[in-house]
């Protein structure tokens, strides 16, 4: 019986070494996706809450002239 439990204890042991390797390019990808996840989100805010007065804006235009309308 003894030698039935360190048997248990020792494949417990393997299999949660085995689920907390995680390869590289997931990790990579997880990341990036966590990344633009965060970016998009704040140009969100960004573009939502903080929105510019609204202001008239007039230049002049050199070389062009306006007629009378008669």
């Amino acid at each position: 019986p003894r030698h039935i439990g360190a048997s248990i204890a020792r494949h417990e042991t393997a299999a949660t070494t085995k689920v907390k390797s995680m390869p590289s390019l997931f990790r990579f990808l997880f990341i990036l996706a966590t990344l633009a996840g965060v970016t998009m989100s704040g140009l969100y805010v960004l573009a939502t809450r903080f929105e510019p007065e609204q202001q008239t804006i007039s230049k002049p235009v050199h070389g062009v002239t306006i007629r009378n309308p008669q």
